[in-house]
Parts: structure tokens; sequence; C-alpha cells
């Protein structure tokens, strides 16, 4: 990555420039457009805008598709310029903050738990009623509150049966005219309107998927690919017989109500209300550090610091999350391709642009890999392999087994490739390739990253498929039972929540109480069982079904932008420092912090919603593949001519700005050459007329031709300037390199009292240790840097893992004394190496020591004098890549008692320098480690008190400087700086306690920035040593296996819980009675209801045959019994299944009476997963 990010423009990397002109161009356009539409009087353009911007999350958002049209055209333009203002805000953010960020604080179990019990009562306040959804389409006065219009709403639950049959003749009159209403206009209806309308049950709506990158703006677009037109008044009587015919059935004997889209399982306010806790959960995650947070493993020390090995419930969780997405996502998807049949490259491209139109250009802007936003790899991936599963032979997704058959092969192959190390997986190299590299969000390369993260969640896709495909029968079984009584309810109901729960309960205390690399390893074959179980739960009731909290609702329809600008607004340096914009008040910073990100995301919701809407919706697929391809292409160009410029070195603020300018004047003149019919039109209708726009007459005026561009450029160098001066002014970056003049000032600090009785470190007192009194409370100091006037000095406490990657394939020598020694000690600690340096009698006290971790050699070597520090520095070898050296403390006890050793002290000290100097410049860069300060009164004989008095031992630091000691020395590390305040706690005069040296460790840390220079191609991390990334290597046949065969039980046997369904069905077996029949009997008492079975795929089979019953056609009346009209013939057919099996084509579009009491409310829906057609199966 290009390390030249502190200037304004400096040798920005190419992707940037090419960002940078694209939307420098696109904003030049829409200032220059707007100028003129403002000069020439007409504002249509701007209020069009606005009005796109704040009606898109409404019921009907007056967005329209892209239109060769000035008014349109700007619309786009002014989104994209939306886009890119935002992009510029968070570039700032990451790039260039106002204030240094902060670390993140050690993980407070406390503030988590706080903030979940404040999230839960925000959302239990925030508890609406799932019944607005058709009021706010359709507006009031026209829908009741349970979603019938109020003129038809008594005539359709009239007690007299000849009212109702009429009307379901006229019901069936209108549908077989339905055809012929779709291409005319006035009051007409488009079907897929009416599927949306009343078939949208689903959690993810047509058009509004799932937060990994489906979902498109708010409740305005649940429908969004489906509205064709908008409803007129007169289907009003269309939508009254509509509503009669889905809400009231026969199929067990007693009316089932087909449930609202707003009350049935998994519906899209539950769905989005599920992803809003997720992402609120995955904030409070962030924001207290709870990746941090762990015990250790079977309560053992780690050697190494090995963060796999730790057991961290709260990480585990988090991948549970998303689990979930990745099944939300297969669910939406899988509904939304079945329900509508739209398999068209416009939805194809519709959905990848809203997976990955934000993290596109916030991948070009900030020069981040794709795989750095890693969900939007994984679901966009799946998302490929749902479409073109359903895709493929789409014919047979109206079967009874075909789609299910798909979807086994689908599962099969998915086996294959990620369960199975066959080789087969590497194939994915053609999109990633093999390298391991270390880059941003991948320490070991894309590839391993993309599989390690697929591999995670590879069965959660389609395991949300399967729950789709049999949702409509879940939701008649649970219908059903509701109108049964609640023994019935309560039994069949009580067994599955047992069972589940037990199973749940069982994966609580095994696979999810492991560390962090089996977790991984096997959360793919357990991490759906959670979201089962929560389905379960929340739809266990109507009522339970009907709520929603409106507040989560509204968080999850953002998730994908929360997620993804968490990175750089709320978080920064890849996640591992905060923002802040509020120093010295880190609760207010958390405040204005989580404010911005929501706001941000809100504004990138819309921005994108809008683009997608205008560039996809109401096109066919030609006009949508050519207007992706103009917006990626114009990337490229500029990505061109990016590359270009930093290849010729001109890539100075100057040519940017100047290639910005010319492409802004570019596109405006295309815009203006486009739209000049438009303005000639409007100047000739409105020519002489009083109505006519003040300056119409003036468009060739040179001030209405030349204002614009000017002001547009003026507004290009006004962003160039905001931008100049926040890269002069601000803190930087800290994950960037430390430059050598911060050599300057990294050893200006003091330690600061920290308070110990705080609530904070109580309330952990508390719970870890059981420690409910304390004695005097004392203060505890801490380091830290001063501030500096280098604000690119971003000095900071480093893990064991960021020192690791400093540290690569290095070997690194300390040669000195005992207290070089400490220090010694000190960075192996801060390398991970626990436990080393403290007391240890048996410990070789003068003698030579080696540790190595990974790759990397450290030794020390025991040189007491300036002398024995002289000698060792001859034998450093080429192979040495930083040596650090001290002494000087010894010297004044040893060789300063004639002039002669003085004398002899300071040739040895000379011949140092030269040596120092000479190594500096041949072999490695050398620290010079000056004597720390001197206990006088704690030095344990009158010898060392007299000789090694402080005042002596700076005698020597004089000396050191005097012969050009601190000079020779690349980098000199000022003991006393971090030991002149703590000189009180050592112990013997000499040596200080371990933390003392762990901040001597950290000065050190930081300076390896421009001490030791890591070549990229060893950057990888070496956090876990041992650790050979292989794509194939997290395989697992066995359990692969047994998730396979859940999955042939949920999809054979039409169980949505995969199996769980079967243990309470047991219990409720039916009579041997022929599903025809069955469904004839169903007309009976209520006492005969509960003899009937329960059995998933019995009751596909009871709506089946509900299928096959003959249409009702106008003027003719069905006998009072079913079986006296048509008995069962030979073939165990119903007399009349010929008539029907001939209708089940025209049951697709609403040819059948539909009186099965399933969720899908509207004739198409009513085929949903081959239930209109399992009489052509049987056949």
């Amino acid at each position: 990555m290009n390390d030249a990010r502190h200037g304004s423009f400096d040798e920005l990397p190419p992707s940037t420039v090419s960002c940078v002109i694209f939307f420098g161009s696109i904003i030049f356009t829409t200032v220059a457009m707007a100028t003129k539409a403002w000069i020439l009087g007409d504002t249509r353009a701007l209020r069009e805008a606005i009005q796109a911007t704040l009606t898109i999350d409404q019921a009907k958002p007056s967005v329209v598709p892209l239109q060769q049209s000035f008014q349109s055209i700007y619309v786009m333009l002014h989104h994209f310029s939306l886009l890119g203002i935002l992009i510029f805000i968070v570039y700032i953010c990451e790039r260039h903050p106002p204030f240094s960020s902060t670390e993140r604080q050690n993980f407070d179990e406390d503030s988590f738990a706080f903030l979940i019990i404040v999230a839960c009562i925000a959302a239990f306040l925030s508890i609406r009623k799932n019944d607005k959804w058709m009021l706010k389409k359709y507006g009031p006065g026209r829908f009741s509150d349970n979603g019938l219009m109020e003129d038809d709403e008594k005539s359709m639950f009239s007690s007299d049966p000849s009212t109702a049959s009429n009307r379901s003749g006229e019901k069936i009159d209108m549908q077989q005219q339905k055809s012929n209403r779709l291409g005319s206009s006035g009051s007409s209806i488009k079907s897929d309107e009416l599927v949306s309308l009343l078939e949208n049950d689903s959690p993810l709506g047509p058009g509004e998927q799932n937060d990994d990158g489906v979902d498109l703006p708010g409740d305005s677009f649940e429908e969004a690919d489906a509205i064709l037109e908008d409803i007129t008044v007169g289907d009003n009587i269309a939508k009254a017989l509509e509503a009669k015919e889905l809400l009231e059935h026969h199929v067990i004997g007693v009316p089932i109500i087909s449930p609202n889209p707003d009350d049935d399982v998994l519906n899209i306010h539950q769905s989005l209300e599920l992803r809003g806790l997720m992402t609120c959960c995955f904030l409070f995650y962030q924001s207290t550090n709870a990746g941090a947070a762990h015990e250790l493993y079977q309560n053992e020390r780690i050697n190494g610091g090995d963060e796999g090995k730790i057991l961290n419930e709260f990480y585990n969780l988090s991948k549970i999350c998303s689990t979930a997405f990745l099944f939300l996502s297969g669910f939406g998807h899988a509904m939304y391709f079945h329900r509508l049949g739209d398999y068209t490259m416009r939805r194809l491209i519709t959905i990848l642009f809203r997976m990955n139109m934000g993290a596109t250009f916030l991948c070009l802007a900030l020069d981040k890999p794709y795989i750095f936003y890693k969900p939007c790899a994984v679901h966009t991936y799946f998302f490929l392999l749902i479409y073109s599963t359903m895709r493929w032979r789409r014919n047979k997704n109206y079967t009874k087994f075909g789609l299910r058959f798909k979807m086994i092969l689908l599962a099969i192959s998915i086996y294959l490739s990620w369960d199975c190390d066959f080789g087969v997986w590497t194939v994915h190299s053609l999109l990633f390739g093999r390298s391991l590299q270390s880059i941003s969000g991948a320490p070991y390369g894309q590839l391993w990253e993309f599989y390690f993260q697929g591999h995670m969640h590879h069965w959660a896709a389609l395991t949300g498929m399967i729950f789709a495909a049999n949702q409509p029968i879940t939701s008649l079984t649970l219908r059903r039972l509701e109108k049964l009584g609640n023994p019935t309810e309560l039994l069949f109901k009580g067994i599955i929540a047992i069972a589940i729960t037990m199973a749940l309960i069982l994966w609580i205390s095994g696979p999810f109480r492991t560390s962090k690399y089996i977790f991984n390893a096997t959360n793919a074959y357990f991490g759906v069982l959670p979201m089962l179980w929560y389905v379960f739960m929340r739809n266990l009731t109507k009522q339970m079904r009907s709520y929603h909290s409106d507040i989560l609702k509204r968080v999850g329809k953002h998730s994908l932008e929360i997620y993804l600008l968490q990175h750089h607004v709320f978080l920064t340096d890849e996640s591992e420092r905060k923002l802040v914009l509020v120093p010295g008040y880190p609760a207010c910073n958390l405040i204005v912090v989580i404010s911005l990100l929501l706001l941000s995301s809100m504004i990138l919701k819309t921005a994108t919603s809008v683009l997608i809407c205008m560039l996809t919706r109401k096109s066919n697929d030609s006009v949508a593949v050519w207007r992706s391809v103009a917006v990626v292409g114009s990337l490229m160009v500029l990505h061109a001519i990016s590359v270009t410029l930093s290849y010729m070195e001109i890539s100075n603020p100057e040519s940017v700005a100047t290639a910005t300018i010319v492409c802004g004047i570019l596109f405006y003149q295309a815009a203006m050459d486009m739209t000049s019919s438009y303005f000639r039109s409007m100047a000739s209708s409105k020519r002489g007329t009083k109505s006519q726009p003040q300056g119409w007459s003036g468009m060739e005026h040179p001030v209405v031709r030349g204002s614009p561009p000017v002001i547009g450029a003026f507004t290009i160098l006004c962003f160039c300037a905001l931008w100049h001066a926040a890269s002069m002014n601000s803190s930087y970056n800290s994950s960037m390199p430390l430059p050598s003049i911060c050599g300057n000032v990294i050893n200006e600090g003091k330690w600061v009292n920290i308070d110990s009785c705080k609530d904070f470190q109580k309330g952990i007192n508390a719970r870890e240790y059981h420690s409910r009194s304390y004695g005097e409370c004392t203060e505890n100091q801490q380091w830290g840097w001063t501030k500096s006037n280098h604000p690119e000095c971003r000095f900071k406490f480093h893990k064991p893992a960021e020192v690791q990657r400093k540290l690569p394939n290095e070997n690194v020598i300390f040669i000195g004394d005992t207290v070089t020694r400490s220090l010694y000690f000190a960075f192996c600690r801060s390398l991970g190496v626990e436990n080393l340096g403290y007391f240890d009698s048996e410990m070789p006290v003068h003698s030579e020591l080696k540790t190595e971790f990974g790759n990397t050699i450290i030794r020390f070597q025991w040189a007491p004098l300036t002398s024995d520090v002289l000698h060792k520095m001859k034998s450093v070898t080429e192979d040495t890549d930083l040596v650090i050296a001290g002494s000087g403390a010894l010297d004044k006890l040893h060789l300063w008692a004639t002039d002669e050793d003085r004398n002899s002290y300071e040739l040895t000290i000379k011949q140092l320098a030269k040596d120092l100097k000479l190594l500096k410049e041949n072999s490695a860069p050398v620290v010079w480690f000056t004597p720390t300060t001197i206990n006088t009164p704690a030095l344990q004989s009158q010898e060392k008190r007299t000789q090694m008095s402080e005042k002596n031992i700076q005698e020597i630091r004089d000396m050191y400087y005097e012969f050009e000691i601190n000079d020779a020395a690349t980098f000199v590390l000022d003991g006393p700086t971090f030991t002149k305040d703590q000189v009180e706690k050592s112990y013997d005069g000499i040596h200080y306690p371990q933390h003392v040296y762990d901040v001597g460790a950290q000065i050190l840390i930081n300076a390896l920035d421009w001490l030791v220079q890591v070549p990229p191609s060893s950057s990888t991390s070496f956090i876990n040593p041992s650790f050979q990334p292989r794509p194939g290597s997290m395989a697992n046949p066995i359990l692969g296996l047994m998730v396979l065969c859940c999955i042939l039980i949920g999809l054979l046997f039409f169980d949505g819980y995969l199996g769980f369904s079967y243990l309470a069905s047991v219990f409720m077996q039916p009579m041997s009675v022929p599903a025809p029949n069955r469904i004839a009997l169903f007309y009976t008492s209520k006492e005969e209801q509960s003899r009937y079975s329960f059995l998933p795929q019995d009751v596909y089979s009871d709506v089946c045959a509900a299928y096959g019953r003959p249409r009702r056609r106008k003027g003719r009346q069905l006998s009072q019994g079913v079986q006296e009209q048509f008995p069962p013939s030979k073939n165990g057919k119903m007399n009349g299944d010929e008539e029907s099996s001939q209708d089940n084509s025209e049951g697709a579009t609403g040819g059948n009476i539909l009186s099965s009491g399933m969720s899908m409310t509207s004739r198409r829906s009513m085929n949903t997963f081959g239930l209109a057609t399992i009489n052509e199966d049987s056949q």
C-alpha cells in the first residue's frame, strides 16, 4: 500500500486518484447544471433531486428511471455527488483525522451488558404492530385495520353463502380477464404489483433482501421490483376480491385466515428486526472491544500469546451473527426468485450493485483490496450460487421435487468443494490468485481469507433456501394448530421447542465453548442451529409474529452501510483504534461518532438506492447491462488516466485538479448536448407566455453559458483546498510507518497517575475475583507520550501481533550489561513471550541468551563494560538486521579509579563511536541505550553509592554526547526519560520493575518504523508461526456429511426445521386416509380435526390436494358434499382432477380457486415451491 498518504495529493495510489477524478468531475457537472438551472429560473431539477432523497424510504418514492432529460440526469448526478462527498468525509476520517485516534480500551463486561440492556429497553418501547404496510402503500381511507378496503369489508365477510358465492364468481371472472387488463391503462393493476401487495410475507420482500447486500431502501422498496404501475382507484374491487380469496379458507373444517404479509412466519418486519438486533450487537461488540475478552482455554497460559487457542465467547457469538445474516440472504433470495420468477440480468445487476457499490467505491478511494470488506465478497459468492441454482431449468422450480432436486445437487457440490479436501476448491484461485502476501484485511492473502470466511458459513445460505422452500408448510401448520385450540397447539409446539432447545443447549456446552481455531473450523456445521431456534421461538404465536421493534427494524434497513462505514467512521486503522472527534471526553465522543456513523449510513443507503433504482428499474436487460458497462467503463478509463499520471510521476495536486476539471467540462458538455432538445422545447413552449421562467430568453447569453463551468471549477478548487488543509493539520493515520523525524521527540513523555479505584476496575474485581472490600485507594502510574509539534508522530503501545509484523525474518542482537538485558526481556515480552525476565534463581546471570519467534531470532550478548561492548560489536555479522547496545553504569565502578583509567575510557568511547558509525553505514542500524536513572540511596554498598551515584553516571552520559556516541548511533534510547519519574521504585538503585522496562521496549518498537525496513514480500504476519494457510485444510467430511443428511431431510420431507417438526408430528398421527378424501373429511366436526396428520409431508399433500379441487366457474354451484359431487375414482383421484390438472398451468396465473390457507397470499405465490403442480408429478 502506498505510504505517501501524509500529503494532500502527493504520490496518491492510482485507485484513489481515479476515484478523485470520477467524483470530482461529477460534482463539477452537478454544480454546473444546478447553476444553469438557477440562472434560468427553473428549479424543478433541484426539487426533484431533493424529493427523491427525502422520499426514497417512503411508501411511494418519487424516483423515476433514468431518462434523457435534464431533470433525470441531474437527479442521478446529484446522488452520485452525494455519494462522492460522503466518501470524501470517510477518507478524511480515515487518512487525515482532526485528532489523534485512541487505543481501543480493554473489554468491560459491565459496559457491554449496559449497552445491551439499553438496547433491549429501547426495542421494547418501540414495539409496533405489523399492520401499516398496506395503509402506507395505498393511503388512508382505503383500508381498514385488517387490511381490507372499508367499502368491501362488510360484503367480504358476509355470512350469506350466496353473497360469498357471487363474489367468488365475480372474482373468478375478473381473474380470467387478467391478461387483458395487464396491457390496459387507467384502472389497471399489474400482476407483479398484486404479488407485492398480497404476497409479500417473506422477511425480505421483493427488492428488499438482507443486509449483506440486497435490501433496497426501506419499506418503499419492499416491492421495488414487483411494482410496475401505481394502483388506481378502479382497482378497489379487484383488490377486495383478492383479499377475500386469501383471507378466508376452509381447509381443516374451520376458516383458516391466511396471514397478512405482516404476520406470517419470518415476515419482512421480523427479518429487519433481527438484522437490526445483530447490527446493534455488532456495534456494541466493536465499541467495547469484546473481541479482546477471553479466558484462557482450560486455564492454561498460552506460550507465544496465540489467541487462536483462547476461548472468547463474544467472538464466537459474532460469527453466529454472520451465519444468521447469510441464512437470511439465502432465504430472501430464494423467496424472491421463486415468487416473482424474475431471473433477468436486470435483477442480477441490481443485486450485485446493491451488494458492492458502496464497498467498491470505498476500496478505490481508500486503496483497500476487495476482500477487506469480507461479507460483501462472501455474500456475493453465495448469491451467485443461489441465482444459478434458481435460474437453471427454472421451469422445474414449480414442480413438487424439481427445485428440491436442484437444491440437493447444490448441497452435494458444496459438500465436495468445501467439506472434502479433493483440491476442487482451488478453482477459486482464478478469482483471488494464490499469493500469501499480507494485505489489508487478509494477513495470509486474499485466497486464504476468502476460503476462511466462506468456510465458516458455507451451509448457511443453502439452509435459508430450504427454509424458504418449506415456509408455506411451516406457516400453514402453525395456523392449523392455532385454530385447533390450546391443548393440541401447546403439545405440538412444546415438543418442538423442548427438542430444539435441548439441541441448542448441547451446542452451547460443546462446540460453542471451544477455542477460536476449533470454533472457526466447526461453525459452518452448527452455526445455523441458533438461527432455527430463534425463528421457531420468535414465531411461536400469532401475537409474536404480528409485532416488531421499530427501532431495530430501522437499524436493520441500514445494516450493510453500518458495517461498511464502521471501519472508517467509528473505528480506524483497520479497526485497531477508535476515531476521536471530541478529545478528552470519551463518552461524548462515543455519542458523536455513533451519530455520525448512523447519519453516514443513511446517506450512503439513500444515494446508492436512488442510483440503483434509476440505472436498473423499469429497464430491459440490454439497457441495464449498457448502463452498468458505462459506469464501470468510466471508472476503468479514469483509472487508466491515473495510472498514466503516476507512471509519468506527475500525480501532484495541480495535475489531478486539472484532470478533474477537464473531465468535468467534458461531462457537463455531454449532459448539455443530451438535453439540448429539452431546453429548446421548453423555450419554445414558454415563449410569449406569462408562465415563462425568467431568463429563458437569454440561454445564449455569455453569463448563462460561462457561469456554470466557472462555478463548477471553483467548487473543485474548494474541495482541493479543504483536502490540503485537512492533510496539513491532521493527526495522520497511525497505521502508517513513522518517519525518522519522530526520533527527535520519541523520548518525550511522562508517567501519569491513573485512579485504580474507579467503578470500571471495581466491577472487574467484583466479577472476576469476588472482591467486595478495598483498602485505601492508591493511584497507579501509566506512561504516555507528550504532544509534539509533529502530528505525523503517532506513538502508541503495540500488541504482540503488531510487533511480529514489524520483525518478520529479522536477526536482532542486544549487547550490554544487566540493564540492557532487562530491556531484552521486555522486548521479547512485547513479542508475546510471556513470563520472560521474571525472577528466576536458576537462570544464568552472566551468560548469552537466545529467543526465537517464528523466523525472527533475538539474541543477548553479555558485555558489562563499554570495552566489552566494543569487542562484541566487532563480531556482528552481515546478516544482523538490528543492534541494540548499552553500558556505562559499571564503568564508573570499575574503570574510574585513576586518570589513566579515565583516559583509556575516553579512547574506548571514541573508538566505539567510529565502529558504531561504520556499522550503521555498512551493516545494520544501531540503537544506543544510555544508562537509566540511578537511585543513589538504594545502592547496596558505600562503594557503589560513591562511584555510581546519579551525579557520576550523568558524567558518563555527557561523555557519550561529547564524543559523538549519540550522533554515531541510528537512534538513541534515552534511559532517564522513562525512569526518572520511577526512581523511587528502583529496588537496588540500578534495576526497575518489569513494567518500566516494558515502556522502554515500546519506545524502541515505535522506532522500528524507520529503523527496520520490512519488504512487502516479507510482511506476512506470523501470529501462529506453525500455521501454514492452505485452502481445503478446514474441510471436515464427517461433519459435512451430517449436515448433508439434515438437508436431505429438510428437502425430501418438507421440514423447514430440518427434522425437528417430525418429533412432534409423530404424536398426532392420523388415520390412513388418502389426501383427496382427507380434504373432504376436513369438513366435519372440530373433534375430527385432531385425527389428522401434522407431518410436514402430509400437510404438503393436504395443501396440494386442495389445489386438485375443481375450479368454480361463474353460474356453476358445487353440491353440498365434495365427495358426493366428486367421488374418488378407481385410480385414487377425485372426479374432476382431469379438469383441474389441465388448469394447473392456469393456476400459475390465478385460474384456480386458492383455498389452501397457505401464507402464499396471491395466485402466483400459491404455486410456491411446486405446491400447485403436485398432480402433474403424480401422473
